[in-house]
């Protein structure tokens, strides 16, 4: 089957450039684009990616060092029923004659393989790097998405942000990639997983109840309300609560931003980086669900307002972190500084939550 890849398909929402799929990972950015593809959308639907915002930070207390930001609601169970996801999986090239046969029949087929051996892509290493199960499958695993394969090349997309120099653009748009099937074999001989979507286009809704708004609501201010939780050494700050133990860390020196992750093959910087764009862009998503929708309640403008200055304070912060990234010059006060004004925006904006709340309940 011959495809035509026309970045219009992807990246334009009737004719002016789309705005949500900057603010989706990897998983979520290839159910948005099966979305797209399978039905006409008049705007954005941020409602079927609107997440709770909540995360806990994770702190082994007897070692007194970070272990993890977790993001605690990975999916809003009221919209995720849209989709159905099979996931074809194995070690070797086994499946590669599937993958191209889904391929083939014009769909954007996502799929994973060994990063570290994709030429492509900004965590590429070697051909020749060693692969180890273990640890690989929820550390490193990161989701591709390819278009079609052509005269033995592969076409893909791929956030320009996660390219290297070896990224060749394809169709005059760097988003859009094309490679020798050959370059990517090496990676492609360790495992090759790939995933079929179908989407049920009579349980899209873009929730404009009252009701749904409140309910999450409720859901956000139940988390951030809540106690540090005890698991082992190891104890779980939510939100806020966790902001100002990443900052008690900093200060004390116990963790340095340029030290190695306790998980993961990175630095506390590029972790926090990784992490806190997550929340910053469940942010970003609800502001837009608010300004897409124009619920007429008591306590709405308030809360719109709020939420837009939290989400600059999150885009300060994460810009900050990118740079100190970039420029390799690890100062934690500049860090330390921003997450302040952080704390401080979400703490307003939830007091702007449970006003708002308290109002309509009243």
């Amino acid at each position: 089957m011959d495809i035509t890849v026309d970045s219009n398909d992807y990246f334009k929402m009737n004719g002016r450039p789309d705005d949500l799929w900057r603010y989706l990972d990897c998983y979520q950015l290839s159910l948005y684009f099966a979305l797209k593809d399978r039905m006409q959308l008049e705007a954005e639907p941020y409602a079927i990616f609107l997440e709770n915002p909540s995360f806990y930070v994770d702190i082994d207390e007897k070692e007194k060092k970070l272990k993890d930001i977790i993001i605690r609601f990975p999916w809003n169970p009221r919209t995720h029923h849209i989709f159905d996801v099979e996931m074809y999986s194995g070690l070797g090239n086994k499946l590669f004659n599937d993958f191209a046969m889904e391929l083939s029949k014009g769909h954007l087929v996502p799929f994973s393989t060994f990063p570290k051996r994709v030429p492509f892509y900004k965590n590429f290493v070697s051909v020749e790097s060693e692969f180890n199960i273990s640890e690989h499958y929820d550390v490193f695993d990161h989701i591709f998405m390819a278009i079609k394969i052509e005269n033995n090349r592969l076409i893909y997309i791929e956030n320009p942000s996660l390219l290297n120099k070896s990224h060749v653009p394809y169709s005059g748009n760097r988003s859009f990639g094309i490679i020798d099937l050959a370059e990517v074999e090496p990676a492609f001989s360790c495992y090759l997983k790939y995933f079929k979507i179908s989407v049920d286009i009579n349980k899209v809704s873009l929730f404009t109840e009252v009701d749904y708004l409140l309910d999450f609501c409720k859901q956000t201010l139940a988390f951030s309300d809540s106690p540090p939780q005890s698991n082992e050494n190891n104890i779980h700050h939510p939100n806020i609560k966790g902001l100002k133990k990443l900052i008690e860390l900093l200060q004390n020196d116990l963790i340095k931003l340029e030290d190695k992750a306790h998980f993961y093959n990175c630095n506390y910087c590029e972790l926090l980086e990784w992490r806190l764009s997550i929340i910053q862009q469940k942010s970003y998503i609800f502001l837009q669900y608010l300004k897409q929708n124009q619920f007429e309640i008591q306590g709405i403008d308030q809360l719109l307002s709020s939420l837009e200055h939290a989400n600059k304070m999150w885009f300060a912060l994460i810009t900050m972190l990118r740079l100190t990234i970039s420029r390799g010059n690890y100062q934690a006060n500049t860090i330390i500084d921003h997450l302040n004004k952080v704390i401080n925006a979400e703490v307003t904006l939830l007091a702007d939550i449970r006003n708002l709340v308290e109002k309509y309940e009243s």
